[in-house]
């Protein structure tokens, strides 16, 4: 698979009626799969991305600039047991230039600044298999080692001047970036008897300790929820019915989401939840 992309962007300030800033660029996309084995599936990809920012402007009013990224990914996927048994292990490398992220300096939160360069790399691992008729096992985790590679931060002299410059946060780790995250569900479907059509499971998801902010001054703990669904399944005619009830965080643990990238503001997760949904497919 190859290709190529062509993205324009152009920011308006629409209380001046006035273009700030217009960018384009030709992106590339590539990817490459060998099936060696009828069980075994090798592939890897590269691909880049180019595109206007989504989150806000700087303090001055000013808008950021347009993010860029670059993305290498290799894997191996598998297939056992006649389908009953897959997973696969995905390492990838993705640079992002010009983060946007909530400007410390702002005790607002209303503007914005973009980091310079931001590295994602790690490792994804995902297993999903049919234990025994109707009773199924799915699991992911992944590793993500997350550093800031380019940052500058400005000096000051007391009356306000520019001074000099350092590598601000440059080494950290990005901020809300856990270093270990994955979860584990089971489910058990009743194929046939007077149950048919009724499904049940649970699972955990869990998040590692992450850096409040990019200066690494404070950090976030990681946490641990518990959900849980019920579904019931039936056809009408020639319309399957799925009914669904889910409910996370079922112990109601009290935790923090993610922090607002300073001592300020720090989310506290969903509580207990609640919810009901009804599907038709015709």
């Amino acid at each position: 698979m190859a290709g190529v992309r062509y993205d324009n962007v152009v920011s308006l300030d629409q209380t001046i009626d006035t273009e700030t800033e217009s960018a384009d660029r030709v992106t590339p996309r590539a990817g490459l799969t060998w099936r060696p084995l009828k069980e075994l599936s090798l592939f890897g990809n590269y691909l880049e991305n180019f595109g206007a920012q989504n989150f806000g402007y700087n303090r001055f009013g000013g808008t950021l600039p347009p993010v860029s990224a670059q993305q290498w990914e290799f894997g191996i996927k598998t297939e056992l047991l006649k389908g009953r048994l897959t997973g696969s292990v995905t390492y990838y490398d993705l640079t992002k230039q010009n983060t946007a992220i909530p400007d410390p300096l702002d005790l607002t939160g209303a503007s914005s600044i973009a980091v310079g360069e931001v590295n994602n790399s790690g490792v994804e691992l995902d297993v999903s298999g049919e234990l025994l008729p109707g009773w199924n096992l799915i699991g992911a985790y992944s590793y993500i080692d997350s550093e800031i590679t380019k940052d500058l931060a400005l000096l000051y002299d007391n009356n306000g001047n520019v001074i000099g410059q350092t590598a601000g946060n440059s080494g950290n780790r990005l901020a809300n970036v856990p270093r270990h995250g994955g979860s584990l569900w089971s489910t058990y479907e009743f194929l046939g008897g007077d149950f048919k059509g009724f499904k049940f499971g649970a699972g955990v998801s869990a998040r590692g300790q992450r850096q409040g902010d990019n200066e690494a001054s404070f950090q976030v703990p990681g946490y641990v929820t518990v959900n849980m669904l019920a579904a019931y399944q039936l056809t009408l005619g020639s319309t399957k019915v799925t009914t669904q009830f889910n409910v996370d965080n079922l112990l109601d643990n009290y935790y923090f989401g993610s922090a607002g990238f300073n001592r300020l503001r720090v989310n506290v997760g969903a509580p207990r939840t609640f919810m009901g949904t009804i599907k038709l497919e015709f």
